[in-house]
């Protein structure tokens, strides 16, 4: 029974379909950097960075390096859209985004978290088997896998649910008190 509830062979096209968003998506997040001056203002202009605790050793490249790294991650997520070489170009975008995240916190935003989670977990997804340059196999992949896809989006849509409500609760309660 769990096997079948579990590893039973499903469509993976909605995955596909996801794949393709995401890469498009997070290279235009690259590129949009760099266009707008977010990595000339928040990593390479500081002169003094504040990296995540223990991550101390992880610093800004300097001159035009950021500019390149960027362009990189860019150019990995238009290969993760069109399917070309997508694991080695998700493993390589997830640890690189990673090292992003953790170099400067005073750029901290929580959906750069979620897109470590996402990136993640596509490094263990079948999205390159169909609708992809290099695919060779069929297009189907384990129930498993849509079931991770709906808890990563539930924890954290739950969790954004209770620190929205839960800041409106305390601040209805700051008024009531001073008012």
């Amino acid at each position: 029974m769990l096997n079948r509830l579990l590893f039973q062979r499903i469509d993976n096209s909605p995955l596909l379909i996801f794949r393709i968003f995401f890469g498009i998506l997070i290279s235009l997040e690259c590129f949009g950097a760099l266009i707008t001056g977010w990595v000339k203002k928040n990593l390479v202009e500081p002169q003094f960075t504040f990296p995540f605790i223990d991550f101390e050793w992880l610093q800004n490249l300097t001159g035009p390096g950021m500019y390149f790294y960027f362009a990189i991650m860019g150019t990995l997520g238009i290969t993760i859209a069109i399917g070309y070489k997508y694991r080695f170009s998700i493993v390589a975008f997830t640890l690189l985004w990673t090292a992003v995240y953790l170099m400067q916190k005073t750029a901290y935003n929580n959906h750069y978290y979620l897109l470590i989670l996402i990136a993640l977990f596509m490094c263990f997804f079948p999205a390159h088997k169909n609708y992809a340059i290099d695919a060779r196999n069929s297009g189907t992949e384990p129930k498993f896998h849509v079931w991770l896809c709906q808890m990563d989006y539930r924890i954290t849509a739950s969790r954004r649910l209770r620190v929205c409500l839960g800041g409106k609760i305390i601040w209805r309660l700051a008024r009531f008190w001073y008012d």
